[in-house]
């Protein structure tokens, strides 16, 4: 920390370091250098006691991440949503007590959305308390999501910020959300039928296109290109289309016209149609896995099914168990060529003659 003179710039160079942070700004003179390091000065001794550094909470935090981070990111309203479902965890905690906070998060439980009775009579509080019990636990994906948002902020507040002397570190939960479910397109035209309006439009759309849900739900007239549907930008800056086959036209002509009730709504018609198949547990979400199935069912790899997606060939290896399938199935009609039943029987290895001594 101190005041220099430059003579190559003619310049004074005040040098400021505190706690990892340094700041270096030049003056034309040296009052106004002098000015500035003592205005530094005096800000790092109101910081806390004879320059303590300041204790910023945790509320503080989030809120420079809302405001700095959160409008250049892609999916910025479901950041939001997370960061509203973490504030209730953090109230009364300074940044440094961010992973206390993380571990509110990680033993959070579902919520009723029940209103409470403004006057609760003895029989209504225990019925309420009854349904309580039956809450499922939130999914490790959705902790995992909140917890993320905690550990950019600890990240970015140790690093950018330097509003933290140490990292701390955010601990994520195992995921076991491997669980596919593949519909044959049969049993895409017989959901579609079970489905009410417009849901069963809905489901030809995602079975065959692998769209997701909110792409779906936020279609209008001015997504559809000539023979494509317009999706936005990637982050290279590339339109995102999606061509639109014979099978997926009319479908789609007749869900951008439906009057389309709530969200919700809709899944639960979806939800319906799954039951009435014979398909209780399936997810919308499993129709984009039936996409890929198609595409590798019909010798496609798993780079066009990266493409069809628009995912990273890293996330569509989880389909790589359909791909080995597709090869044993091959390999095997090789081996069954001509109508034999069973392989072909290895072939003695001929004898090398005996080196003469």
């Amino acid at each position: 920390m101190g005041i220099t003179y430059d003579e190559e710039r003619k310049r004074y160079i005040v040098r400021i370091r505190r706690r990892g942070a340094s700041v270096k700004k030049s003056f034309i003179t040296k009052a106004q250098a002098e000015a500035f390091q003592s205005a530094a000065m005096q800000q790092i001794f109101e910081q806390g006691d004879l320059g303590k550094k300041r204790r910023y909470t945790l509320d503080e935090a989030l809120e420079r991440y809302l405001d700095d981070e959160v409008p250049n990111h892609r999916s910025n309203d479901r950041v939001k949503s997370n960061i509203n479902a973490v504030l209730e965890f953090t109230e009364g905690l300074y940044l440094d007590q961010i992973a206390e906070a993380a571990a509110r998060v990680r033993s959070a439980k579902r919520k009723s959305r029940r209103p409470i009775p403004e006057h609760e009579t003895p029989e209504q509080r225990k019925e309420r308390l009854l349904q309580l019990a039956k809450l499922k636990p939130l999914t490790p994906a959705t902790i995992n999501r909140r917890l993320a948002i905690l550990r950019r902020v600890a990240n970015l507040a140790y690093k950018e910020w330097h509003w933290l002397d140490r990292p701390i570190s955010i601990r994520l939960l195992p995921e076991h959300n491997q669980r596919h479910e593949y519909l044959t397109a049969e049993q895409v035209d017989q959901l579609a039928a079970a489905c009410r309006e417009p849901a069963n439009y809905m489901t030809i759309i995602a079975a065959y296109t692998g769209m997701r849900r909110g792409e779906l739900l936020g279609l209008t007239k001015a997504n559809v290109r000539g023979d494509s549907i317009f999706l936005g930008l990637t982050k290279n800056g590339r339109p995102k289309m999606v061509p639109i086959s014979s099978k997926v036209r009319p479908a789609l002509e007749a869900w951008i016209k439906a009057d389309k009730p709530d969200p919700r709504t809709i899944y639960k018609y979806f939800r319906a149609g799954a039951k009435a198949i014979g398909k209780k547990s399936l997810r919308f979400h499993d129709l984009r896995h039936t996409t890929a199935s198609f595409l590798l069912n019909m010798g496609f790899d798993l780079a066009t099914v990266a493409e069809v997606l628009s995912c990273t060939i890293q996330n569509a290896q989880r389909y790589a168990h359909l791909s080995m399938e597709n090869k044993k199935h091959a390999l095997n009609a090789i081996t069954n060529f001509g109508g034999q039943k069973s392989a072909t029987p290895m072939p003695k290895a001929r004898k090398m003659p005996n080196k003469p001594s």
